[in-house]
Formats: structure tokens, C-alpha cells, sequence
């Protein structure tokens, strides 16, 4: 599956709760998220692409080219924006991670990814894409679902 098909899962939250408003940065880091526990849970990746540690945390960049036009502003939705089916155990990891972190605004979640290690690593090398690797999200965010330290 691609990030933008998760991409729209998401901004489709909206419709749900009038409250959440996504603008393209917090839509990055919620895929981050997405896809972070999407491994330690299940092993696999959520959806294909990679995602860079940029300056302003972790961003897939099919997504950034798609929405990069909204710049700071929230991204609308006014009726359900179709993507495919996916499973289960997907809705239910994109569901926690929702519950969990869209009450954080974008800035908030650019500095929860600026503390934590897979962001960290990645950014830290040289080179212009720095990728973060899905083993680093899967060892590290597994901690906090088995509330073991690493």
C-alpha cells in the first residue's frame, strides 16, 4: 500500500471529529506514528515508502509533493476521500495512534520525533535522503508497547 492511501485514511479522521483539524506537518508525523507502530505490532510495514528524516521531523515525500500546496493550513475534507481496503489489524493500529496523538498539535509531534531515537539516527547522518530505517522504528516504538525501556 502507499503512504498516501494511509494519508487519507487519516485526514478522513476529520469527519469524525469536528475538533481535529490536520495540516500537512502534523499529517507527516501522524504517518510517522502510523507506521512506527504499525511494525512493532504486526512486523510489517503499513505501506511501502520511505520516510526521510527532514529539518521538521519525519516526512514521506510522495505525500509532502501531494499536499505541500496546503503549506501551514489545515487540509480539508469535506467528504470522505476514498482509499482502498485495508485490514484489520491496519484500522485498528491507525485508530490507537489517531487516539493517541492527533490531540498533539504539528508542532508538539515535530518535537516528540526530534526526542526520539529513529529520527535522531537518521537525521544524523550525511547524505541528502536520510531514511529512517523501519528497523529502527520497529525496536524502539516496541518499547512502549511492552512498557520495556531500551
Amino acid at each position: 500500500m502507499k503512504a498516501l492511501e494511509i494519508a487519507k485514511r487519516i485526514l478522513n479522521y476529520q469527519l469524525l471529529d469536528y475538533t481535529l483539524e490536520i495540516s500537512h506537518l502534523k499529517l507527516q508525523k501522524l504517518l510517522f506514528y502510523c507506521q512506527a507502530y504499525h511494525l512493532s505490532i504486526s512486523g510489517e510495514p503499513l505501506f511501502e515508502d520511505d520516510i526521510l528524516a527532514w529539518d521538521y521531523g519525519p516526512v514521506v515525500r510522495s505525500v509532502y509533493e501531494n499536499y505541500k500546496k496546503h503549506d501551514s493550513s489545515i487540509i480539508s475534507v469535506k467528504k470522505e476521500l476514498k482509499s482502498e481496503d485495508i485490514s484489520a489489524t491496519s484500522i485498528g493500529v491507525i485508530s490507537t495512534v489517531m487516539g493517541a496523538y492527533s490531540k498533539f498539535s504539528a508542532i508538539e509531534l515535530m518535537g516528540m520525533t526530534h526526542s526520539e531515537r529513529p529520527w535522531q539516527e537518521a537525521y544524523a547522518r550525511k547524505g541528502k535522503d536520510k531514511i529512517i530505517s523501519q528497523d529502527s522504528m520497529k525496536n524502539y516504538y516496541k518499547q512502549f508497547l511492552t512498557n520495556e525501556k531500551q
